[in-house]
């Protein structure tokens, strides 16, 4: 069982990370591939904002 980024319906959930700075060394396109895999794995994707 992996860490789900929204909680159980009627519950609640908190939580923090850490942002780690921008790698100047990563394109746009791979910072958002890192990103999609991310909220994939938390089962989350359809929880991303659209910044386009």
């Amino acid at each position: 069982m992996g860490i789900k980024l929204e909680p159980p319906v009627n519950g609640s959930k908190f939580g923090y990370f850490m942002v780690n700075p921008e790698d100047p060394s990563k394109s746009a396109e791979d910072v958002e591939k890192e990103y999609a895999a991310g909220f994939a794995a938390m089962e989350a994707s359809h929880c991303r904002p659209d910044t386009s």
